[in-house]
């Protein structure tokens, strides 16, 4: 499973809705072929990635979100055994909506309340899980749309 995108609400660094994602969208042939590879059906990802920005811009930052977000989701890691701890910056709740893919077609979006309990430490306050599973003729161009899917759980269920 890879976290392929999100959008976050509630950053200092970065405008409420700042989406970021490593999927290639558009057309992918032998022109592109080095810069992407297929992950499942429909779904592909780029390669490289790059940043460029002026000093304190917030590059290193969004890096260590994507790095934090992939441990905390996929490796099972609470916010200060990640990258999370010192990326999340706010006066307020932070939201992150995340989306995950794996090679079988599902995918899933996860809905991410983190609450500052005092400075520099935070933790989750709601968090909500979708699922969806893609046929093998999903368009790519297309975004996931997660409406009207069942809510796989809650916070109350998933207890970090």
């Amino acid at each position: 499973m890879k976290l392929i995108e999100f959008q976050i609400t509630g950053h200092g660094l970065f405008e409420d809705g700042t989406k970021f994602s490593i999927q290639a969208v558009g057309q992918n042939n032998g022109a592109t072929a080095d810069r992407v590879f297929e992950y499942s059906n429909a779904l592909y990802l780029n390669k490289t990635i790059g940043i460029v920005g002026v000093n304190a811009a917030g590059k290193s930052t969004l890096f260590n979100l994507f790095d934090g977000l992939s441990a905390f989701y996929l490796e099972d890691r609470s916010i200060d055994q990640t990258a999370l701890q010192g990326s999340l910056r706010g006066s307020g709740d932070i939201i992150v909506t995340a989306h995950l893919a794996e090679t079988d077609g599902m995918r899933y979006q996860v809905v991410t309340t983190f609450v500052q309990a005092q400075p520099n430490k935070w933790t989750v306050g709601d968090e909500d899980i979708y699922a969806k599973r893609l046929g093998t003729s999903a368009r790519k161009k297309r975004p996931i749309r997660f409406q009207g899917t069942t809510i796989m759980a809650t916070q109350s269920d998933v207890e970090r």
